[in-house]
């Protein structure tokens, strides 16, 4: 796995912490590389940073390559290093809550900690208390 950056090491720390599945770093999709990619349920991350999405013209290519990737049947997901760190619950939630769209469930031997929300028509898994 090929890792690119701090933020790319520290979202792979995030799904082990939170029992996420795996996901391929730094692949293509569509010609494109994608910060984070999990193929089976065609979800893409990408891990945001003002150095490398700041501009207007790190913008407009990302706005393409977005619209690319849902034209496609990819899910496309924006993570920023805000986001882990202020509120990682909720980035879980969104998270497998997406992945739960294509079908993942956490595997039969994942923790306890793991619970599909009452009521949520979305099927959001989000950690016990």
């Amino acid at each position: 796995m090929v890792v690119k950056s701090d933020m790319e090491e520290d979202f792979i720390r995030f799904c082990e912490i939170w029992e996420l599945p795996r996901f391929r770093m730094n692949q293509k999709v569509g010609g494109v590389e994608r910060d984070a990619v999990r193929p089976d349920e065609k979800v893409i991350v990408e891990l945001d940073t003002r150095k490398y999405h700041g501009d207007l013209i790190a913008i407009e290519s990302d706005r393409k390559r977005r619209r690319r990737a849902t034209v496609a049947g990819w899910k496309h997901l924006e993570i920023t290093g805000i986001d882990l760190s202020r509120d990682p619950a909720q980035v879980a939630a969104d998270l497998a809550a997406v992945l739960a769209l294509r079908d993942w469930r956490p595997p039969a031997d994942a923790s306890t900690r793991w619970a599909e929300v009452l009521g949520s028509a979305r099927g959001i898994w989000l950690p016990k208390a």
